[in-house]
């Protein structure tokens, strides 16, 4: 085992990764077969997200800062075809999980990133508060006053989403929130703590949030994208890090992430061809499959360019076509 494995100590590895430049390969080459488009309703949500953002949020850094993601992009970009109405609901709950994931996570804004116990107890309050919203009719948990408006949000948004689902639909919705919930707390240990996970448990917390090939395809995109702002609030329990960590070369880590993209893009479309196959003698079931196999794929196009174009990683590159040269 060699002195970069056996090396524990945050930050030390901290001052390894710092200064280091890497070479993204070109990303269009991954995505090129997979269709990729933008919702026409962008104008309209555009303002509609602004208008979410500023009930959120009072004026100031924090507030801009969520502005610069570019949320209404991010939801034209994963569903292009949708409607005004579903295309709103879906954005809003994607800005709703990265203004909760900053809530205990940032180290620009969150008071809660150094206090475990304090983070904890934000957490069982959402948990709790989600089960309150996703089930209004058949509430047995106590209510309580939420008063933080992230929270406090969630309870229109559950009720514009849950509108059209079904009895099971919505039990899903509920466990993965849940889930996603235990996999920060995960997270949030490793990060707080002195040991740093493996690759292969930081790989399992971050699946937690989706639970397929697919997600980890775009999981990995990011940690690639992300690494500079990471780097530059203190944190390394992501995945480039962890496999510096192991090989010793930010270009070799780099490079071994974007294998591990094509590899999981290379098994998902494996995967949509056997499930196709499979149900060939069943038109209507193969055409819901269809449908859902190409949502996937615009959520990977979609997820590349809007990480590219968001403010929020950093990255000063706005097109996927060419080689990203990153400095830490």
């Amino acid at each position: 085992m060699g002195s970069f494995e056996q090396t524990s100590s945050r930050e030390a590895l901290l001052n390894e990764l710092r200064g280091q430049e890497f070479t993204v390969r070109p990303l269009q080459s991954f995505f090129k077969h997979l269709p990729k488009g933008v919702n026409e309703e962008l104008p309209q949500l555009e303002k509609d997200v602004d208008e979410f953002l500023e009930k959120l949020f009072p004026p100031g850094q924090r507030l801009e800062a969520m502005k610069k993601l570019k949320g209404a992009y991010f939801g034209a970009t994963w569903y292009p075809y949708a409607s005004l109405e579903t295309l709103r609901a879906s954005t809003f709950v994607a800005i709703w999980l990265f203004a909760w994931d900053d809530e205990v996570d940032s180290t620009e804004f969150s008071n809660l990133v150094n206090s475990y116990e304090a983070a904890n107890a934000f957490r069982n309050k959402t948990v709790r508060h989600i089960h309150r919203c996703l089930y209004p009719k058949t509430v047995t948990i106590e209510a309580e006053t939420i008063t933080n408006p992230i929270l406090a949000a969630f309870k229109d948004i559950a009720d514009a989403i849950t509108s059209a689902l079904t009895q099971s639909q919505i039990d899903n919705l509920y466990h993965e929130f849940v889930f996603w919930i235990e996999m920060t707390d995960l997270e949030h240990r490793f990060h707080l703590g002195r040991e740093l996970p493996s690759v292969e448990e930081y790989q399992e917390i971050r699946m937690g949030s989706g639970a397929v090939g697919v997600t980890l395809a775009l999981i990995e995109i990011n940690d690639i994208l992300s690494l500079k702002k990471e780097i530059a609030q203190g944190q390394v329990v992501t995945l480039v890090p962890l496999i510096f960590k192991r090989v010793g070369s930010a270009q070799m880590a780099v490079d071994t992430a974007l294998d591990s993209v094509s590899a999981s893009l290379k098994s998902f479309e494996l995967q949509s061809q056997k499930l196709l196959e499979e149900h060939s003698s069943d038109p209507i079931t193969q055409g819901k499959l269809q449908k859902y196999i190409l949502g996937c794929k615009y959520f990977i196009t979609g997820n590349l360019s809007w990480s590219l174009a968001s403010g929020r990683y950093k990255i000063g590159a706005q097109t996927a076509e060419g080689a990203i040269i990153v400095r830490l």
